[in-house]
């Protein structure tokens, strides 16, 4: 079934408009819900889960409408299936903040997502006209930056989700957790309207390019069967890029791990590379953690001969979350 919770008053952010929760956890449900979706231009979307990415679960799904925010339990068997019909579709627009690892969860729980506006290939776009060296900027600091507030998640809801990986498998979800489910999505319309606007792209042609790009990232490096596969000196892969500093660049595998360039061959051989392009690279190592890859471009080895000297740089942790 679907029941209207509360109006988003108490933990609102500063958006345009007054929101309702609504929580769902049918296969019913959903599907009474499906036409007024499927009836809306934009609507806002993001997961939450366990292991996330590749080989994650999703055990929830936020939807933004002008009016209501959708909490779906994807716990409940046939709520991700029943919501395929929206998120296969390449209307409405899904807003979402960096989709790559959702698109990456959603495949292997079955559901292709298409039709994505990526906040995060809209700010990469924004750097780049101004510039200056994309990064990845996490939602509270995009927030801050267009509709200048953050999402006001609570310390204690911060501290539970580091503390047990297995925090949205739990029913029934506490109030602070809906909370926290409820403010990254409540907001996100309005980064959309406000990117186009210091984008002057009303289109969206040239974000929905790149949002494409990233949605290319649930396929990558489907050879490789555990994040284990990826210690292989030699072994090819495909690396998406999403930073850039002056001493190396980060690429996203869809394997759990950062790989990184960051040789004064590697980064010259990679040097044209745009945000969201995938290259086809090779391992060449990995640091005393195996928490990170040491990548060069394929057609920078002339075959497949390796450097021989380990990239001296500091260790860096998984992949960040969103």
């Amino acid at each position: 079934g679907s029941r209207i919770v509360w109006p988003c008053w108490r933990n609102m952010l500063r958006t345009s408009r007054a929101l309702f929760r609504v929580w769902v956890d049918s296969p019913s449900g959903v599907a009474a819900r499906l036409p007024d979706l499927l009836c809306e231009r934009f609507i806002a979307a993001d997961f939450e889960g366990v292991h996330w990415g590749r080989w994650g679960e999703i055990c929830l799904a936020q939807i933004a409408t002008p009016s209501n925010v959708f909490i779906f339990d994807t716990l409940v068997p046939g709520v991700l299936k029943a919501l395929a019909p929206v998120l296969e579709s390449r209307v409405p627009v899904k807003v979402i903040h960096d989709c790559r690892e959702d698109a990456s969860a959603l495949a292997n729980a079955g559901v292709k997502l298409s039709g994505v506006y990526d906040t995060q290939a809209a700010h990469s776009l924004l750097l780049v006209r101004d510039c200056q060296s994309p990064y990845q900027i996490a939602l509270d600091e995009l927030l801050i930056k267009t509709v200048g507030t953050a999402n006001r998640h609570s310390k204690q809801v911060d501290r539970w989700i580091r503390s047990d990986p297995r925090l949205w498998r739990y029913r029934p979800l506490s109030e602070p957790l809906l909370d926290y489910a409820t403010q990254d999505v409540q907001a996100l319309l309005d980064v959309r309207a406000k990117m186009c606007s210091i984008l002057r792209d009303p289109t969206m042609r040239h974000v929905l390019q790149v949002s494409d790009r990233f949605l290319q990232y649930a396929s990558m490096n489907m050879h490789l069967t555990s994040t284990k596969s990826l210690f292989q000196k030699g072994l090819r892969v495909e690396a998406m890029l999403a930073t850039v500093t002056p001493t190396a660049m980060y690429f996203k595998l869809n394997c759990g791990l950062v790989a990184v360039a960051c040789s004064k061959i590697a980064m010259e051989s990679l040097k044209s590379t745009q945000v969201g392009e995938i290259v086809p690279c090779l391992v060449t190592d990995w640091d005393e953690d195996q928490e990170i890859v040491y990548i060069q471009k394929l057609a920078a080895l002339g075959g497949n001969r390796l450097s021989s000297t380990k990239p001296v740089f500091p260790g860096m942790a998984r992949t960040p979350e969103k």
